[in-house]
């Protein structure tokens, strides 16, 4: 971190509510640089206070990002959750995704992601009007919102069968061809798959996962 005036360490209990976790990404997004004055970093505060309300979410974040003086957000900060000590990091996937990666010597890294939901089906297969079929016929509302858990708890829910499904409702309840989809080959399922997981949150490979997070994407 850098050096100077900063708000106190988040001594975070485990986030229990959607409005939780995005109070608790609002701390690290819209922290103010170390030289705000004693004005700035009350106002910052309060919209990270309010980051609990209902309906908050991340439009509402850059709304209130974009009334306070830049640069804003942490990359890291110790943190303690329920008595265990570790580092929270930001992690960056170029302009793609931003989650939070809370690292501790006591037990496997802990992803905490507020829109995840979004991975899963995937953008690079959606089209408009395929969303517009996600919306009317709630085609993925039993799905969260939100995840908090490991890399092999993710791993186990975001699965190349559970995208092939989801994709498959998707094209078929917008009247699309499902056989010549994308995600009916096996090998391009089974690739976009891997580029989800392996990469975008580096379930199997720790080494990756630190080059992602804690520092700004290149």
């Amino acid at each position: 971190l850098s050096s100077g005036r900063q708000m106190p360490p988040t001594q975070a209990a485990r986030p229990q509510t959607q409005g939780a976790l995005y109070r608790l990404l609002a701390r690290w997004f819209l922290q103010p640089p170390p030289a705000s004055s004693e004005t700035e970093l009350a106002k910052a505060e309060a919209m990270i206070g309010l980051a609990m309300r209902e309906g908050y979410d991340f439009v509402a974040m850059r709304s209130d990002a974009k009334k306070l003086r830049g640069p804003l957000g942490r990359y890291s900060a110790p943190i303690s959750v329920r008595g265990v000590s570790g580092l929270l990091v930001r992690c960056e996937v170029s302009t793609v995704h931003s989650y939070l990666l809370f690292v501790s010597g006591s037990f496997s890294d802990v992803l905490i992601d507020v829109t995840v939901k979004q991975f899963v089906v995937l953008g690079e297969w959606m089209q408009s009007h395929h969303y517009e079929s996600c919306e009317s016929q709630r085609l993925l509302a039993d799905e969260p919102n939100s995840f908090v858990g490991t890399h092999e708890q993710l791993q186990r829910w975001l699965t190349a069968d559970s995208l092939r499904t989801h994709m498959t409702n998707v094209y078929s309840a917008s009247g699309d061809d499902v056989k010549g989809a994308p995600f009916a080959d096996d090998d391009e399922l089974r690739r976009m798959h891997t580029l989800r997981n392996e990469v975008l949150f580096a379930v199997e490979d720790i080494s990756l996962r630190r080059r992602l997070c804690g520092k700004p994407s290149q």
